[in-house]
């Protein structure tokens, strides 16, 4: 570890500062820090600033609408006995309706057109046939009846 020394330790300032080097480093005061931090505050807030004036206060919005042409009958794809293929985008929207439409039905409690019953939703339905118990015959047999 003998060998290794600081190279630096061999120069000569006097040369340094006859070059225009500056002996002495940035003294780093409270004073510089808060300007350099007040200078980069001022610049991002100027750069704030114009960003909004371009993206909010200047209105363009007339010139950016896009004139579509008006739509032409297009040709059935595919021809006329044939039937017609459901694309995903109209068949996920019908099959939500679907799902809706059946909540609907199995949870709505209406009256027959005749009024001789009550459509009550399954839920209720399935709680009354837990409470109740399901009807029997008068003759019924048990399982161990059957099995032998």
């Amino acid at each position: 570890m003998s060998d290794h020394h600081d190279p630096l330790d061999d120069r000569d300032f006097d040369v340094l500062e006859e070059l225009g080097y500056e002996p002495v480093d940035i003294n780093a005061s409270g004073k510089n820090v808060f300007a350099n931090f007040a200078a980069v505050f001022v610049f991002f807030l100027a750069m704030a600033a114009v960003s909004w004036y371009f993206l909010v206060a200047v209105d363009r919005s007339d010139s950016l609408t896009i004139k579509t042409p008006p739509q032409q009958e297009r040709p059935r794809v595919p021809e006329a006995p044939a039937p017609l293929l459901q694309s995903n985008i109209t068949a996920q929207k019908d099959m939500v309706m679907l799902r809706r439409e059946e909540n609907e039905k199995l949870n709505a409690l209406e009256v027959t057109e005749d009024k001789k019953a009550v459509k009550i939703p399954v839920d209720q339905a399935m709680d009354i046939l837990a409470e109740k118990g399901l009807p029997t015959r008068a003759n019924a047999g048990t399982p161990e009846d059957y099995g032998k």
